[in-house]
């Protein structure tokens, strides 16, 4: 019967060791490779691909020796293929594109990239619709239908699939409600053809447009995002779009799970500061994320493998089935083989076979109870197996969610057990410390190696508390990176006893609020620095009430100084004399006039004037308050033209940038240095200030030889209440304002620095034209206008009264002075017809100067009313002519500004009439 049997038994025998070398062939091929290849969808080229991604392929290999990883950059297509036909190790994909071929294929994902955002890292991103800033009449999604649009490509999921479905919800299907729908390149291809509106409105991923404002290729009031989301400090990048995870790093079915593990461990320890990671614009891999979100839009949108929603096509099943099919043809190939062999030794089975067919009824009999046995068997076998699965898929989405949940709070959770001092940390600890297992001594004494040393003594006397008193452990500390870089956490635990009650164990968690204390202290910071405005805003009211008097004092003194001039006229040295007084006067009056602009008070005007002799009295004005140890040197050209704006607030700049540099070098030796000269700038020159226009500009160096400033501080210095000072020695807004006040000249201001080697400020300011400048500058009066009307003129001030009744009188005019508000108002409703003009002041006891002029415009409506002030928060030009008052001064009023302001009031009242 052994004899008979043989040609059977080869036949088996020859199946299993085909089916065998089947199943086993591709992992015999794979392990004697030392080269692994990991593909990546090129979305932007394979030059860019392998740019971005090949310091990562290094940076595995470095990890793994034993193996060497290469980068395969491949297009939709040709990753589909590369994948299907086992030609890949690993590959890197966007997420639509790694759930189609994990249904087709079995593939899995191994890690999620962190993509970065500024200094932090996230592994969610979404989708932006936008349009130009120019299509008023695009606001919404439901104002897209009937346009055209613009996405990356179909199977892009930022760049298109997310958009997708916020248009299906808002009931609009492209295919049919768009005038056109056209796929790009390119992300950055698709914002530039609608913001050169050749495509009405289009889509691309989260972070495209903050990349393109940070190399400047456009505009942030260039563009308008339809249905914007709200931002926060986690993801503060422009979306329309609900987010989603980010990339996967996925394996093949045929990748050894040892390599595997090796891949993802060396993935998951990849630091943000590492080549790979910068190269790659991550701040490394986290661990593999839920894809359920994924797998719920290409449904809704039937993508993928939800294209034929559960309905089997022959291409489906030859895509999926083939290995299967293989089989099946090998098993028809070996039963028609047993055939032959079976016709073949009909003869000899039928000698046999009558004895055979007793022992075989048995077998038959026997197998069936068999069958049912292991039918059953296997059926409690798959059933549990099943649950088993579940509750292990259960276990990985609660783990995998606790995870998340920590690393969102940055809290992790310790265990220490006491009685062999083994620590052990969860991993959003070694995120908080900056620290991986390899590198962290697994006890308490590796725990306080990381605590700062200041705060040493006190986590130690805070353990020691808590096992001898049982408390529970709650304690806030600083703990110091391997970088250097300092952390602020607190600690909470409490401490677990046998039944003895000894302690065994300590549990806790630990949190880094960093950010909590940092905000604690800008708040703190905030407060000190609205008490200094409250001090600042004093100053300005004392500066205003200062203005006011001293305005009233130099008042009577211009004017008899100007009478005195006219009287001397004939003695040269008296007049020159007099002159002095007058010039005096005025520069003191300019004095007047930066006070209230400093003090943020002065309303400020525009002029034309030359920058070289702003600068130097500026210089003279800084120099009386310097120490000996700082020189100053000047390089100012007197031939480099006008400018047109705000005097004063020129010189607020120079004095600002300056005191600025002189603080810088405090208590050491040091040399202040300021140019002045002509500078003509090109397009290219004003590429990043693209509100200037080139042409000649006035350009001042301002540098220091100081301590100098890092980066980071260079980069926020003009933002308002930023200050490196220590408190109380400034409130932040020195430059901020002058970089409101260049701004507001149509200039630009950009700074250097490196610690250690000072500071430069350069400022570029446009000139101003001369044919400008020509008609600017007034011709000099030759004679005073004069008149014989009657003028009352009013002032509390009896000094200022006398000089202005001289004044008017010595003009041929008819004068009645009054004191007191009241009485002239009095006198004036006595008399309402005798008088031809109202001079008053405005800050008068009784009566203001508006009180009285609106009571007498109440009785007169059409009589001429000047109003004088030396300051006043309570009115101004505007507000005094809207209620009929026709001309406003600022004292101290000239003899020729008082004649000519007078005699054109008188002369427009008696156009009028």
């Amino acid at each position: 019967m052994d004899h008979e049997q043989q040609p059977f038994r080869l036949i088996i025998t020859i199946f299993l060791l085909l089916l065998l070398s089947s199943l086993l062939g591709g992992e015999t091929a794979f392990s004697t490779s030392q080269t692994i290849t990991i593909g990546v969808l090129a979305k932007r080229g394979p030059a860019i691909a392998r740019q971005k991604w090949s310091a990562t392929a290094h940076y595995l290999t470095t990890q793994i020796p034993a193996y060497t990883f290469t980068i395969v950059p491949l297009d939709f297509k040709e990753l589909y293929e590369a994948v299907r036909q086992e030609q890949l190790d690993f590959f890197i994909t966007n997420p639509s594109f790694y759930v189609e071929l994990e249904a087709k294929f079995k593939v899995s994902r191994i890690a999620t990239l962190e993509n970065r955002i500024g200094n932090t890292g996230s592994s969610l991103f979404g989708g932006v619709i936008l349009t130009s800033i120019a299509r008023k009449d695009l606001k919404t999604i439901a104002d897209l239908k009937g346009q055209s649009f613009m996405a990356v490509n179909p199977r892009s999921l930022g760049g298109w699939q997310m958009a997708w479905r916020e248009l299906k919800k808002a009931g609009i299907d492209p295919e049919n409600d768009f005038d056109k729908l056209l796929f790009g390149e390119t992300h950055d291809d698709v914002v530039h053809a609608v913001l050169s509106e050749k495509i009405a409105a289009g889509t691309v991923r989260t972070d495209t447009l903050e990349r393109m404002l940070a190399n400047g290729s456009i505009a942030a009031n260039d563009f308008r995002i339809i249905n914007p989301q709200p931002q926060d400090h986690n993801f503060p990048y422009y979306r329309s779009t609900p987010l989603y995870p980010e990339w996967p790093f996925a394996k093949p079915q045929h990748t050894p799970k040892e390599l595997t593990k090796l891949v993802t461990q060396a993935l998951l320890r990849m630091e943000p500061t590492s080549k790979a990671a910068i190269n790659a614009k991550i701040t490394g891999w986290d661990v593999p994320l839920d894809y359920l979100a994924i797998h719920d839009l290409m449904r809704e949108l039937h993508l993928g493998p939800y294209l034929t929603m559960g309905k089997a096509t022959l291409a489906d099943l030859v895509e999926h089935r083939w290995r299967e099919g293989i089989v099946i043809i090998f098993l028809f190939a070996l039963l028609f083989a047993a055939l032959f062999c079976a016709i073949i030794f009909n003869r000899r089975i039928k000698k046999v076979q009558t004895a055979l067919q007793s022992e075989l009824g048995k077998r038959q009999t026997a197998e069936k109870e068999l069958m049912k046995h292991r039918q059953h068997l296997e059926s409690l076998v798959q059933k549990r197996t099943e649950e088993l699965q579940h509750t292990n898929l259960l276990s990985r989405k609660a783990h995998g969610r606790l995870q998340e949940a920590q690393r969102i709070a940055h809290l992790g959770c310790w265990e220490w057990q006491i009685l062999d001092n083994s620590l052990w940390w969860s991993s959003e600890i070694y995120r908080i410390f900056g620290l991986t297992p390899a590198q962290f001594n697994a006890s308490l004494e590796g725990f306080l190696d990381s605590v700062h040393p200041a705060d040493r003594e006190l986590v130690q006397r805070a353990v020691e508390e808590t096992l001898s008193h049982g408390r529970n452990y709650d304690i806030e500390h600083r703990i110091v990176r391997p970088n250097g870089e300092e952390r602020i956490v607190q600690e909470r635990g409490q401490v677990e006893y046998d039944h003895t009650g000894e302690p065994i164990r300590m549990i806790g968690t630990v949190q880094d609020i960093t950010r909590r204390k940092q905000s604690d202290d800008e708040k703190k910071e905030l407060e000190n620095q609205l008490q200094h405005l409250h001090k600042v805003e004093a100053i300005g009211t004392l500066a205003g009430g200062i203005a006011h008097d001293f305005n009233n004092l130099l008042t009577p003194i211009l004017g008899y100084a100007e009478l005195v001039e006219e009287s001397v006229a004939d003695n040269d040295d008296a007049s020159r004399q007099i002159a002095e007084v007058i010039k005096a006067g005025y520069r003191a009056t300019d004095l007047v006039r930066q006070i209230l602009t400093f003090s943020r008070k002065g309303s400020g005007t525009e002029d034309f004037f030359t920058p070289g002799i702003m600068v130097k009295e500026s210089l003279k004005l800084l120099r009386a308050s310097l120490p000996s140890t700082i020189e100053i040197h000047e390089e100012i050209s007197n031939n480099c033209g006008m400018i047109h704006a705000d005097p004063t607030k020129f010189q607020q700049i120079i004095i600002n940038i300056c005191t600025n540099g002189v603080h810088a070098m405090e208590n050491e030796k040091g040399i202040l240095t300021v140019k002045l000269a002509n500078k003509e700038l090109t397009a290219k020159d004003l590429l990043p200030y693209r509100d200037l226009r080139p042409g000649q500009f006035i350009e001042i160096i301002i540098s220091d030889t100081g301590c100098g400033m890092d980066e980071t501080t260079r980069l926020h210095i003009f933002e308002p209440y930023f200050t490196t000072k220590e408190q109380g020695r400034g409130t932040g807004l020195g430059l901020a304002i002058v970089h409101g006040i260049i701004c507001e000249m149509h200039g630009m201001v950009q700074v250097k620095s490196e610690i250690g080697q000072g500071t430069t400020f350069a400022i570029y300011i446009p000139s101003a034209e001369k044919l400008q400048l020509k008609k600017k500058i007034p011709a000099m009066a030759t004679k005073l206008p004069t008149g014989t009307e009657h003028i009352l003129c009013i002032d509390d001030e009896e000094p200022v009264l006398r000089a202005e009744k001289l004044i008017l009188e010595g003009l041929g005019y008819r004068v009645t002075a009054e004191k007191d508000s009241q009485a002239a108002l009095t006198e004036f409703k006595n008399n309402p017809t005798d008088f031809d003009l109202i001079f008053t002041d405005q800050t008068m006891p009784n009566l203001t100067g508006t009180e009285l002029a609106s009571q007498i415009l109440a009785i007169r409506p059409e009589i001429p009313i000047i109003l004088c002030t030396g300051y006043s928060t309570l009115v101004s030009e505007e507000s005094a002519q809207a209620m009929g008052i026709k001309s406003f001064l600022m004292k101290p009023v000239s003899r020729q500004q008082m004649a000519e302001t007078v005699r054109e009031v008188l002369k427009k009242g008696a156009l009028k009439n």
